[in-house]
């Protein structure tokens, strides 16, 4: 992967973001929060795998799909599909997130950040 000042600034501003989920007290807002850090994440690691990203249906499926295969973790591919779900149905009013699934995905989005951090050092 080739690193751009501009990719480790943009990676600088996510990380600020997930810094601050934690003070967002609506829950809804607080999981699409961690989640579009998340997804904006996947966007900057396909650039910089020189991966053409075209918007289309299904696009942060195939965003999810990416990160999972660049960092070669089957687990985010699975968690990160259960979360886009998930997203779905609570952004369209169909369900509702609870604290729990709100901590587990944010853990779980930390992770995936730490596991990203040497691709922008």
């Amino acid at each position: 992967m080739t690193i751009t000042q501009k990719s480790k600034t943009f990676f600088t501003k996510i990380e600020k973001e997930v810094a601050k989920m934690p003070n967002c007290k609506e829950k809804k807002v607080l999981f699409y929060f961690i989640y579009r850090s998340f997804i904006k994440l996947g966007v900057l690691l396909m650039k910089m795998s020189n991966y053409k990203i075209k918007c289309e249906d299904d696009f942060d499926k195939i965003v999810i799909d990416k990160i999972a295969e660049i960092l070669d973790k089957k687990y985010i591919k699975t968690t990160g599909q259960k979360m886009r779900q998930k997203i779905n149905k609570t952004c369209y009013g169909f369900d509702d997130i609870s604290k729990k699934e709100i901590a587990e995905y944010s853990k779980f989005v930390t992770k995936v950040f730490k596991e990203t951090e040497h691709c922008f050092s």
